[in-house]
């Protein structure tokens, strides 16, 4: 892994991907990722999202041992002000009905009504 991104991952994260730290392919990804993120910086600044401190967030906020299931979101929120490091997560300003609510997140919430779940 890239030090940039290694220094993100908490420890036990870090620990279980460690088999694989040294794949030529996975740290062709890595370094392809740590070079695009900086030269989008370079361009765009703070433009960029999530911010740096947030692109592991979900790593920090669930220990490996607490894992199950892993979602991963396909496309980022583009929206300044979305982005918060979290797959399908939106700062709770955002209210349902606003036009700043993305529409993933509104599908979701249909689904989960037809599954019987509260809205």
């Amino acid at each position: 892994m890239t030090p940039a991104l290694l220094d993100r991952l908490p420890p036990d994260w870090r620990a279980l991907l460690s088999p694989i730290a040294n794949d030529a392919e996975w740290q062709k990804l890595l370094w392809k990722l740590d070079t695009q993120e900086r030269h989008a910086r370079d361009l765009l600044g703070d433009q960029i999202a999530p911010a740096p401190e947030n692109v592991f967030k979900a790593l920090w906020s669930t220990p490996v041992d607490d894992v199950n299931v892993v979602l991963l979101g396909q496309d980022p929120y583009h929206s300044p002000g979305l982005a918060q490091g979290l797959a399908f997560s939106i700062p709770e300003t955002i209210t349902p009905g606003s036009r700043l609510f993305p529409s993933s997140l509104r599908n979701i919430s249909k689904a989960l009504v037809i599954d019987g779940y509260p809205a």
